[in-house]
Formats: structure tokens, sequence, C-alpha cells
């Protein structure tokens, strides 16, 4: 099976249009909403992962995980932080900023 998204997120519409049409056996797609199970579960040998690259780099890199190439090309995803800024707050600032710089650095 192919571990991904949600059902109704734009990164798992685009994976499903580009598998339509194509000639292959039929699919089980798993959906997950938290980016670490999804990883632990194709690291436990359930299947494929379709997440950003960056997301699993650490654990490819740690040979816990193997990229597959595939002829099928993803439209990139933009992640967004939004919080309300108030007193107090300058820790949620701080991350916001840190996965800014992480995502920009790759």
């Amino acid at each position: 099976p192919i571990i991904t998204f949600p059902r109704q997120t734009a990164s798992t519409t685009n994976l499903i249009s580009k598998l339509s049409g194509r000639s292959l056996p039929p699919l089980r797609i798993n959906f997950a909403s938290v980016l670490t199970a999804m990883l632990h579960l194709v690291q436990s040998g359930l299947g494929l992962v379709a997440v950003p690259e960056a997301a699993a780099r650490r654990r490819i890199e740690q040979g816990l995980l193997r990229w597959v190439h595939t002829a099928i090309k993803l439209e990139a995803l933009e992640f967004m932080a939004t919080y309300f800024p108030s007193l107090g707050l300058s820790g949620i600032e701080a991350v916001a900023g840190m996965a800014k710089k992480m995502a920009v650095s790759g």
C-alpha cells in the first residue's frame, strides 16, 4: 500500500490524479495525519510513503528508509504556520521561525 496524507489534502488529491489512468495493478492507499506515524509504518515494512523528501531525509541517511525513484513527479507542498501574535507567544514565533529556516535550507 501507499501511505500518505489525509484524503482531502492537496498532496493526496495530486497523488491520486497522477496515478489514475495508468496501467497499474489495484492500489491500496492508506491515509494518516501524523507524519512520524507514516514514516514509522513504512519503516516497519507496511508500504511506501508519499511525503516530501525532507521529511524522510534523516531516516534515509540513517539507512532506515530508502528512496524509490518513480516516473511520477508530485508537486511540491507548501506549509504554513499561523498564530495570533500576542503576549507570551514568543515560543510559538521561535518554532515557526525554525520550521521556516529548516524548510528553506532543506
